[in-house]
């Protein structure tokens, strides 16, 4: 039997039209497994608008792993408009989550846990946030769960002799970094002969938590939730 970690999204449609994405991820390294497919459209390419800071080398990876990845659900919704409504399932290792959201909503997040896994180097600190993957999450509850993940990190980095980063001065390139992926999703995607809007929109709305968790990052931000630790500050 196998031990990999497996998350799978029902969107059943209100016509009885049901889709189902089963993601399957190696538990050690939280890489996606990808489908096999024997062909990839252009756009799919390393070199077809690849990301500025991209360190991968076009002759050794001719493909981009998070356009790889996202090939089967834009295909399957190439038709499909944002603001469809769906009842979307997602059966984790644990536990399930359902919601009666739109298409753009459901994809968004899909899409978030498909490319944070898909092998993409800009985008393999938000692995953490993959393993522990919340389903339909909010701003700000996304924002509590990046600097959260971030802070941990820099603890283990500090464990392992290196120098954390404790005022948070890294992440916002970090996201600058996740946003040029986003951007250059996008216009991907924008090449794509008669594709309706709900992949787009999808990626559009991860672009949206990302711009929050810019925004976030300022500690005048943190001040705002810092009553909720007032337990910890008091040293109870």
């Amino acid at each position: 039997m196998s031990d990999n970690l497996v998350y799978r999204y029902d969107f059943v449609f209100p016509d009885g039209k049901r889709t189902r994405f089963s993601l399957e991820l190696e538990r050690d390294t939280l890489n996606l497994i990808p489908e096999p497919q024997l062909n990839y459209p252009g756009w799919a390419s390393l070199g077809f608008h690849k990301c500025p800071g991209c360190i991968l080398d076009e002759r050794l990876e001719p493909l981009c792993p998070v356009a790889v990845s996202i090939v089967h659900p834009v295909e399957v919704f190439r038709d499909s408009l944002s603001y469809e409504e769906a009842d979307v399932t997602v059966e984790g290792p644990e536990r399930s989550y359902s919601k009666n959201t739109s298409l753009q909503v459901g994809l968004s997040s899909l899409f978030g846990l498909i490319m944070a896994t898909s092998g993409c180097p800009s985008l393999e600190k938000l692995k953490p946030l993959a393993r522990f993957h919340l389903p339909f999450a909010t701003s700000d509850e996304t924002a509590f769960r990046v600097m959260g993940s971030y802070l941990l990190a820099q603890y283990i980095r500090g464990k392992e002799g290196g120098e954390p980063d404790w005022a948070l001065k890294d992440l916002e390139s970090m996201y600058d970094s996740i946003r040029e992926v986003n951007r250059n999703v996008v216009e991907r995607l924008r090449n794509i002969d008669e594709l309706k809007d709900a992949s787009l929109n999808a990626l559009v709305n991860l672009d949206c938590f990302a711009i929050n968790i810019k925004l976030s990052i300022d500690l005048s931000a943190i001040e705002q939730i810092r009553d909720m630790f007032s337990a910890y500050i008091a040293g109870n």
